[in-house]
């Protein structure tokens, strides 16, 4: 980028996006004493996804510590560590757990108002009930309080602000550059380092084919959450992590054919309620997955049978069931005829006391729109929403309900309701979603980390842009609550780095036990040593020239499809600064980053294996 700067503003951490995580990093580090910039691409916080989300988990705040029963971290780190297959971060998610409670608590100080579900928790419920804090405010009134909080911090908030680059110099993250709606670009300088949390990439088609192998998730989440703040982390070097997933959507299905689309969670439509239900859930070959029990018990923690199916799934009801629900509330429906009082948050706060009185006439809007079904028979039904094997798998299912025992999937025998008082339906349901769950590795204390796990100098990862929690989605409020903790754990690193930089980075060197570079220590075998470098654009290939355990040579080919533009500077540039170095340990060139680690990593890589 080679526009003129407009304005340059001098701080000493800046967060990039001011969401649940750059909210409370912000507000954590200008407490400490930082003096702190937030930049992010909304208005204002009425456009955060923040301002409508539930609860958020938290661990021994200091409220929660007031009851004899409350839940420690040791307690909550053994459940999520171990229901985890070990799966999540394990040093993160010990220190997160740590931090939620001082999280809500720098919260509640600024006036944000929670509702407590602990005040009558014992040891024997579940870690929802006794790690909930429900926010008591939503929308606009939550929003303000947001705004008092971090006004009151001092934190100055550039809104309507896009970061378009990461500064870097000397191997560590220095600041960024922003660009105005108005067009102005702004450069902030950072002394602490920068703290990316840009919510994820829910609204980035490529990201979820990518990592979910699915074409689109149907997300409540604002259009921002689109991948960019991960991408410029890439940009300086930080690698994505392993695991992926998705917070399901506890409301129910959505429909893009629906013309309620997107509106239906609040129950615009009352055919997505049918997917809550425990009743018949296919894929679109007509065949069973999933136990539809645990979906209606616990929703939002389902995403994963749903994501392995494609994305979409068909909800199959008869008259008999749709009569039923015309005439009582669905809490009353759940506890009387599946015995199962359901206790999911969303359900209880906005579903329960629905009627689905104006179920007819969603359906007749739903069959014009294309996304309902219905028939006289199942082979009728099958023939319309062609989902093949549909009729032989309800038969099969009514079978099961009459024995009194689901063999398939094993299912809660209360739930076993069979399908045969027609007309019957198939509901079609697309996939949606609260957040994702994945993207950049970070150690224990949310620094960013490179392709040899190395610390990025002054780059800090919070909230979903992180590969903090591990796969499925556990805890009611852990996706607020863990970008709470991230959040503030990540303030309180930037800040601490502000205080001393040179302690700071060695620290981080040297404590978190990974593989350092050591390619300046010249103990190399002598020989000729091919690589590949996998670039923006395309693989290319490296030669490295070792003699008298000295760097001589390092010759770049095929690198064509890379050279496209300023990456060409990289490849003429980098190999002598290399050399000269003798060492990978150099800076980066200037807008050619991607290109320029691509090269040092490769090389990196020849020289780690060829030691004397």
């Amino acid at each position: 980028m080679n526009q003129k700067v407009d304005e340059v503003l001098n701080c000493d951490v800046v967060t990039v996006g001011i969401g649940a995580a750059g909210m409370t990093a912000a507000v954590k580090a200008a407490k400490d004493g930082a003096k702190v910039v937030g930049i992010d691409r909304a208005q204002d916080f009425t456009e955060m996804n923040n301002v409508y989300s539930t609860a958020a988990l938290a661990v021994e705040t200091e409220d929660e510590k007031k009851y004899p029963d409350y839940m420690t971290v040791g307690e909550a780190f053994r459940y999520i560590w171990e229901e985890n297959n070990y799966q999540a971060n394990g040093r993160f998610t010990l220190n997160a757990l740590k931090a939620t409670g001082k999280a809500i608590d720098l919260l509640k100080d600024g006036g944000v108002t929670f509702i407590p579900t602990y005040t009558d928790a014992r040891p024997n419920d579940n870690i929802t009930k006794r790690t909930g804090n429900i926010y008591k405010e939503s929308g606009p009134k939550r929003a303000a309080q947001f705004q008092k909080l971090v006004d009151q911090a001092g934190v100055k908030q550039l809104w309507s602000t896009k970061v378009v680059k990461i500064l870097s110099n000397d191997h560590e993250v220095t600041g960024v550059i922003a660009k105005r709606d108005n067009g102005q670009l702004v450069q902030v300088n950072a002394k602490g380092g920068v703290i990316i949390c840009g919510g994820g990439f829910l609204h980035n088609d490529q990201m979820i084919q990518r990592y979910y192998g699915i074409p689109k998730v149907y997300g409540y989440a604002n259009a921002f959450v689109d991948g960019s703040g991960i991408k410029l982390a890439q940009e300086a070097g930080a690698q994505m992590g392993k695991n992926f997933t998705i917070a399901m959507n506890e409301g129910g299905g959505v429909n893009h054919k629906s013309a309620t689309f997107m509106k239906t969670l609040w129950g615009d439509n009352s055919l997505f309620r049918i997917a809550l239900l425990g009743g018949v859930i296919v894929n679109n070959h007509g065949l069973r997955f999933v136990d539809e029990a645990e979906l209606c018990k616990r929703t939002m923690y389902n995403s994963e049978p749903l994501i392995r199916e494609g994305g979409k799934f068909y909800s199959v009801v008869d008259q008999g069931t749709l009569d039923i629900l015309k005439t009582m509330t669905l809490d009353q429906y759940t506890q009387k005829y599946l015995k199962t009082k359901v206790t999911a948050p969303m359900f209880v706060m906005a579903f329960a006391n629905q009627i689905l009185k104006n179920v007819d006439q969603d359906i007749k809007k739903a069959e014009s729109e294309g996304w309902c079904w219905q028939a006289d028979t199942l082979e009728e039904l099958e023939q319309k929403s062609h989902l093949t094997n549909l009729s032989k798998e309800i038969q099969h299912y009514n079978q099961m309900c009459q024995q009194g025992e689901d063999t398939e999937l094993f299912k809660d025998p209360n739930f076993l309701n069979p399908i045969n008082k027609g007309p019957f339906y198939v509901i079609e349901n697309d996939f949606s979603g609260w957040v994702t769950q994945g993207g950049i590795k970070t150690n224990g204390v949310c620094c960013a980390l490179n392709k040899f796990n190395q610390v990025i100098n002054g780059l800090f990862i919070a909230g979903a842009d992180g590969d903090f929690w591990g796969v499925p989605y556990l805890v009611g409020g852990t996706a607020n609550g863990f970008s709470l903790a991230s959040g503030y754990i990540a303030g309180t690193q930037c800040y601490q780095r502000v205080l001393d930089k040179a302690k700071y980075d060695q620290e981080m060197k040297a404590n978190d036990q990974y593989s350092t570079d050591n390619s300046s220590t010249n103990e190399w075998k002598d020989g000729t040593y091919d690589t590949i470098a996998h670039g923006r654009n395309a693989d290319f290939d490296i030669e490295v020239g070792i003699k008298d355990h000295q760097i001589k040579q390092i010759k770049i080919s095929d690198h064509n499809s890379e050279s496209k533009g300023i990456g060409s500077k990289a490849v003429a540039e980098l190999p002598s600064r290399i050399i000269k170095a003798q060492s990978t340990n150099v800076d980066a060139i200037s807008g050619a980053t991607v290109t320029s680690n691509a090269i040092k990593y490769a090389i990196r890589d020849v020289l780690d294996k060829n030691r004397d």
